[in-house]
């Protein structure tokens, strides 16, 4: 979760990596977590990049909920997902998001989501 200016305003970072090369596929910063973005970003990242034979996930409901179970699905990835509760179930996406949020250029507050999204796409 990314601070906006105020103390109420905050962006969340959508991100896909390849775990082999911790390359970013896809990432997004959106104002709210919904199916609908996921799909969306899930089905441009599988256009540019090809659909993985595995794509791991977290448990958040955008990432279990049905739209997106039949996306993925219907493009032939196969699911998997974190263990409730295990920490180091994804450890790479885990690592780049501390990365990202404890980098010294990384601003404590961003001015408005268009600045969140500059940012991160030049950290990126």
């Amino acid at each position: 979760m990314l601070q906006g200016p105020r103390k109420q305003d905050r962006y969340l970072l959508y991100l896909a990596i390849d775990v082999f090369s911790r390359y970013p596929v896809a990432w997004r910063i959106e104002y709210a977590e919904t199916t609908q973005i996921a799909v969306q970003m899930f089905a441009a990242a599988f256009e540019k990049y090809g659909v993985p034979l595995v794509l791991h996930a977290d448990n958040g409901a955008s990432m279990r909920s049905h739209a997106l179970i039949a996306a993925l699905d219907e493009a032939g990835a196969c699911r998997t997902y974190s263990r409730p509760r295990v920490s180091d179930d994804n450890p790479f996406s885990e690592s780049l998001f501390k990365t990202l949020k404890y980098d010294s250029s990384c601003p404590e507050r961003f001015d408005g989501i268009g600045h969140a999204r500059e940012w991160t796409e030049q950290f990126l």
